[in-house]
């Protein structure tokens, strides 16, 4: 069973005016539940703590959203809760929680999309689920990332366009160590992708079809921070933010 426990993360306690309204607004949806905001110092802790043997790898992993996408799996197999992205924006509560794992698909082939893969900016898992192990002893082996990255060019979730870092830690990452290890799994939920991943856009039929049918419980808004991201896709991004509020 899911524990009533919402986790975020951020660099530090003071957090970006443009994910306010997202955090403010997860609280509201989830009265009763414990909410924690991990900073890198908290992050930091954890692993010294309770992951020791994975401290070098962490702190020496090349890129800070690799460390943000790892932490959130440790959090999960430590504590469990339902862990979201501070730019995923929910319309209803999450009530999954008869569950030990509920991974939603982010790509469907189902929905249309080429291939199944499975997102990290929102989940829900008990504690100590095996999946969460598994995933952390696989980032526990220490490789030459790049070439290891070359080695997974051929996975169908794997794209061309795919960064190093959603491969070796991020959702391309979560979704091969799903499909090696989910015949040894039980209990858990793949939601459908509209369920959590509907088309992100405000003026598509469908999206706004599933909304007002209360189909799906939120949107990634996908500012994806980490990415080396234009000055004029960070000011769209603002003024769509401020339309909205």
């Amino acid at each position: 069973m899911i524990p009533k426990i919402i986790h975020q993360t951020w660099k530090n306690n003071i957090i970006p005016e443009e994910y306010i309204s997202y955090q403010q607004k997860v609280k509201d949806l989830h009265p009763g539940w414990e909410y924690r905001l991990w900073t890198d110092e908290d992050n930091l802790e954890l692993v010294r703590n309770h992951y020791p043997d994975f401290l070098k790898i962490y702190t020496e992993l090349p890129k800070n959203i690799m460390r943000a996408d790892a932490i959130r799996y440790l959090i999960m197999d430590h504590i469990g809760g339902v862990y979201l992205d501070l730019d995923y924006e929910m319309f209803k509560p999450f009530d999954l929680l008869d569950y030990d794992l509920v991974l939603p698909l982010n790509r469907s082939t189902d929905f249309g999309d080429s291939y199944d893969s499975y997102g990290n900016c929102i989940f829900g898992s008990s504690p100590g689920y095996a999946f969460w192990k598994y995933a952390i002893d696989d980032l526990m082996v220490p490789r030459d990332y790049e070439a290891y990255f070359k080695t997974l060019k051929n996975k169908p979730y794997v794209l061309r366009n795919t960064k190093l870092e959603e491969a070796i830690t991020g959702p391309a990452f979560l979704t091969r160590i799903f499909l090696e290890k989910k015949d040894s799994l039980s209990d858990y939920l793949l939601p459908p992708r509209e369920m959590f991943h509907p088309v992100n856009s405000d003026r598509n039929r469908e999206n706004i079809k599933l909304l007002t049918e209360g189909k799906t419980y939120g949107i990634h808004h996908c500012v994806g921070t980490w990415r080396n991201k234009s000055i004029p896709k960070k000011v769209l991004h603002k003024i769509k933010t401020i339309l909205k509020s």
